[in-house]
């Protein structure tokens, strides 16, 4: 068996004189593998004497997954991190060393995930920045007289903005 995605090259004995038949009349005395199937070579030497070996190969599929696409928190935030809406069968290992099929990340960094299935093995990464929060000081608490305003002003470049009431 063999992971999915992988190659194998069969190799009968190199000798001087010996003449090689595969399954598909090919006469090289190797043989590149890179679909399932049955394999077999007949082996003729300079005295017409013949051997013949198979092998049968399968595949194993790997347990891909996305961890998502690299991605931003704002500082304070946390992000559970997972292999995907179907997480598949196998054993994971994240670079933290969790063995749990999720991990919170709160912190920035290239996180990655391993899942192992069958002896095959996916890996997959994100990395994680963390933004810093807008900074906001609206003054101290102010008594107003009946009909007094006060001007709110928290001004802050590249940011949004939304108040109590809805507005913008």
């Amino acid at each position: 068996s063999l992971c999915e995605g992988a190659s194998l090259d069969l190799m009968a004995p190199q000798q001087p004189g010996y003449i090689y038949q595969w399954q598909d009349n090919s006469n090289a005395y190797n043989y590149a593998v890179s679909a399932a199937g049955t394999y077999t070579v007949k082996v003729t030497n300079q005295f017409n004497c013949s051997a013949s070996a198979s092998v049968k190969v399968s595949f194993v599929a790997l347990p891909i997954f996305s961890l998502g696409k690299d991605t931003a928190l704002c500082k304070g935030k946390t992000l559970a991190l997972g292999a995907g809406p179907v997480t598949p069968a196998g054993t994971f290992l994240w670079s933290e060393g969790s063995t749990a099929p999720t991990l919170n990340i709160g912190s920035a960094g290239l996180y990655w995930l391993q899942v192992s299935n069958g002896g095959c093995a996916y890996r997959d990464s994100i990395n994680i920045v963390v933004q810093p929060s807008p900074v906001i000081n609206l003054g101290n608490d102010t008594v107003l007289c009946n009909g007094q305003a006060l001007l709110l002003d928290v001004s802050n470049n590249n940011s949004t903005y939304q108040w109590q009431d809805g507005s913008v």
